[in-house]
């Protein structure tokens, strides 16, 4: 059994052939290349996907230092993860894969924080302000009626 303490998180794994405390061990450092979506609320709780290469299933992913939840490495290139809420910060963020072994990979292009949630709430109904209009029998008789080819129009 390995036992790493990765700021304040004890982290144990299981695994053949895991080196000792001491050992220098050197993995493939990790890459991002996208952040998909590229954007989200300060609250946080939408899913995210990072892909890049070189993730191991230990990985870890932070936005901004805030580590994200739910973290799951679906393969060396892909890591999907619940937004953490923003540390305060509306914009362009860092994100960063971290690994065990100390290697980690950051990008701040990739992906920001936006105010609040976008919604566009559902219109009950389009009005105009003007509604149809009931005619008075003094504009029946008023009025007078023409036929032109089959269109009809009233007209005074």
């Amino acid at each position: 059994m390995a036992v790493w303490d990765y700021k304040g998180i004890v982290i144990c794994m299981l695994a053949v052939g895991c080196a000792s405390a001491g050992d220098s061990v050197q993995g493939t450092q990790p890459t991002i290349s996208a952040v998909k979506p590229s954007a989200g609320p300060t609250a946080g709780g939408v899913t995210v996907t990072i892909q890049g290469t070189n993730f191991p299933k230990d990985a870890v992913v932070e936005f901004n230092s805030v580590l994200a939840q739910n973290i799951v490495v679906v393969s060396d290139s892909e890591i999907t993860a619940t937004l953490p809420p923003s540390s305060g910060t509306v914009g362009k963020v860092a994100v960063t894969v971290n690994l065990i072994d100390g290697d980690s990979a950051t990008r701040s292009d990739l992906f920001a924080y936006y105010y609040g949630a976008l919604s566009f709430p559902a219109q009950p109904a389009l009005t105009t302000g003007h509604g149809p209009r009931a005619l008075a029998l003094k504009d029946v008789i008023n009025t007078s009626l023409s036929l032109v080819g089959t269109a009809c129009c009233l007209s005074e």
